[in-house]
């Protein structure tokens, strides 16, 4: 046979003369385990400036990697692909687009020429 007990209700409020409240913390807890890292400005890692990748820096495997990366980065399907691949060849040949590394995000791509 089940246990009835009478269990009360843990969301009814007690009569008003006899509310305590309850603590978060045991009184004798240690501080909480975690405590948000000091900022110190010194140690923050310098901010690098972008470097220019000439084309030819690049072996012929990893140039094709990246632009096709380039191209199929915003959904392009692998069949337009070859067009535009064969675009962003001659533009990269003709100096209108330039590859660009950033030390900072560790990334590479394809910007146009100002």
């Amino acid at each position: 046979m089940p246990d009835r007990r009478i269990v009360e209700d843990p969301f009814e409020e007690p009569p008003r003369d006899s509310f305590q409240p309850r603590p978060h913390f045991a009184p004798n807890d240690p501080a909480p385990l975690y405590e948000p890292a000091e900022q110190n400005p010194a140690e923050e890692k310098p901010v690098e400036e972008s470097v220019i990748v000439p084309p030819e820096a690049l072996s012929a495997d990893t140039l094709a990697a990246l632009i096709e990366e380039f191209v199929t980065r915003h959904g392009t399907d692998l069949a337009d692909a070859e067009d535009k691949v064969s675009q962003v060849r001659a533009l990269l040949k003709n100096g209108k687009v330039q590859i660009v590394f950033d030390p900072n995000t560790e990334s590479c791509n394809l910007l146009p020429v100002k």
